[in-house]
């Protein structure tokens, strides 16, 4: 599976939990533009 990243430019770490995977938690500094938002949940759904 070949998957792409979009930089959502400067962020602040908040936290992180669990090994494998692990998930990590970040807060955008400004607010993610709607067509990036809506591409990237696409991939959740």
């Amino acid at each position: 599976m070949i998957g792409t990243y979009t930089c959502p430019g400067p962020v602040a770490y908040l936290k992180d939990e669990g090994k494998k995977p692990i998930a990590s938690t970040r807060d955008l500094q400004r607010e993610m533009p709607a067509d990036d938002y809506m591409s990237a949940s696409t991939v959740l759904r």
